[in-house]
């Protein structure tokens, strides 16, 4: 047995090491373990064939699922137990975009949501509902946004993602949102309300010549064959819905939603696969990091936030440093 495992881990290196690739260096290997096969360079060539086909085999796999993904697909399926917060632009004072962007990054979150004031988000609940009228009174427009986000971009490491609703995308101007997007290094965009059909036939040629990607939402009733489709057209990450309900519903984790996320867990997704929706503490946040690369935390932030004050970096900083040590530490 130990000979026998002695064998496996030195062709285990043979195999996986690109710098072993002559007839002397598998010779040398035979030598050292005292094996002397019959016809020995007839089988060093076939050695050499098979080394040749289990390298390419993966490193065809590798280039399927990482030329498929953008930057922040492949950011995130590098990593696990991402921490990735959602919160409103303009939320809960106007200017405050920066500000946070800069205090989430500094205290660990791994990706953030920057969400789109709209007057009726369906799939919101009751606090980012809120966050969002609160925006808008604040005189939210998209153009600062996006002057705000090219002010701090060079201070910026993480992934920013948009997340909002498509009708303010068509009032604003599509291929002018993407422009602005692609301008500014974001390449994955939400929009619940933009039904993958409709993007694939109108709008899929257009983000794909400013380099962006929608991602789209699977729940626990999302059939087998949908969810085989929404990871054919998925660049960037599937966003796994927890509850059926709108955002920040549920407190903990049923049975019922755990054998949901096996099901996530178990199937063959080209992109990683983000857990949110009713995700708001620690315990939430740890039991779903076992199904999938990572959660979105929006609501429980959002609570968190909403007595912050303009011109207040200490207070604003601490806030935030407390609620992301709160889940990840």
């Amino acid at each position: 047995m130990e000979k026998q495992n002695k064998v496996s881990k030195t062709f285990k290196n043979f195999i996986f090491n690109p710098k072993l690739n002559k007839k002397s260096d598998i010779k040398n290997i035979f030598d050292n373990l005292k094996i002397k096969p019959k016809k020995f360079f007839s089988f060093i060539d076939s050695f050499l064939i098979l080394k040749s086909i289990i390298l390419q085999s993966c490193f065809n796999l590798i280039s399927k699922y990482h030329l498929k993904m953008n930057k922040t697909g492949k950011y995130i399926s590098e990593r696990e137990n991402l921490l990735s917060i959602y919160f409103t632009a303009d939320y809960p004072y106007k200017g405050s975009t920066k500000d946070i962007i800069i205090a989430l990054q500094n205290a660990g979150a791994d990706l953030l949501e920057v969400g789109i004031p709209f007057s009726d988000p369906l799939a919101d609940g009751v606090v980012i509902q809120k966050s969002s009228y609160k925006a808008l009174e604040n005189g939210f427009l998209l153009d600062n946004l996006f002057d705000d986000l090219e002010q701090i971009k060079p201070q910026i490491a993480i992934p920013l993602v948009l997340m909002g609703y498509f009708n303010t995308v068509l009032a604003y101007g599509v291929e002018k949102f993407l422009t602005k997007c692609h301008s500014l290094g974001i390449d994955t965009i939400i929009f619940p309300d933009l039904p993958p059909a409709i993007y694939a036939k109108t709008y899929a040629d257009l983000f794909d010549k400013y380099d962006v990607s929608p991602v789209f939402l699977i729940t626990p009733q999302t059939s087998n064959d949908r969810i085989n489709y929404l990871n054919s057209v998925s660049k960037a990450f599937i966003y796994a819905v927890a509850d059926n309900s709108i955002t920040g519903a549920s407190t903990d984790l049923s049975d019922k939603q755990l054998t949901y996320f096996n099901k996530i867990k178990a199937t063959k997704f080209d992109v990683p696969v983000m857990i949110g929706f009713g995700i708001s503490d620690k315990k939430a946040y740890e039991k779903a990091c076992n199904y999938a690369n990572g959660v979105i935390i929006g609501s429980a932030f959002i609570k968190s936030i909403e007595h912050i004050t303009q011109n207040n970096q200490q207070e604003t900083s601490k806030t935030i440093q407390d609620f992301i040590h709160s889940i990840k530490k």
